[in-house]
């Protein structure tokens, strides 16, 4: 499993619902301020090119 982590200026427009709807997430949480997203193994590449 792969984790993006980001720290995001407005959290009000995050929608965690609809990014652990994206294929390939596995989950979201926040810790330490930070939003991070759970990716599936194998599947970071795809992510990062979009």
């Amino acid at each position: 499993m792969i984790r993006l982590r980001l720290v995001l200026k407005d959290k009000t427009k995050s929608d965690q619902k609809a990014v652990k709807n994206i294929d390939g997430v596995k989950g979201t949480f926040v810790n330490l301020g930070q939003f991070q997203i759970i990716i599936g193994q194998g599947l970071v590449n795809s992510v990062l090119n979009g």
